[in-house]
């Protein structure tokens, strides 16, 4: 999957995968665009974000940079969904 930057296609991928998601790359750089920041945040918060091996996962101790202001009105409606999800 490559990095979805418009909110909708982006809603898409975690409704149709929303039990089992496996994201793959550096939670520093993810966090540099506010979809995935909130999204790592809603993890981390929920104490799910692992990292490590598969043979040996623990919780993630990186910190997250947070941004300064959300993007407007999809991370609104993104927080609410998840909210209502988990």
């Amino acid at each position: 999957m490559h990095f979805p930057l418009n909110p909708l296609r982006f809603q898409i991928i975690f409704v149709f995968y929303r039990f089992a998601n496996i994201i793959v790359g550096n939670a520093k750089v993810l966090c540099r665009q506010s979809l995935w920041n909130h999204l790592l945040h809603h993890y981390k918060d929920k104490r799910v974000l692992v990292e490590g091996p598969v043979s040996n996962m623990r919780e993630s101790r990186v910190a997250l940079p947070r941004l300064r202001r959300a993007d407007g009105e999809h991370i609104y409606r993104l927080r609410m969904r998840l909210r209502k999800e988990f």
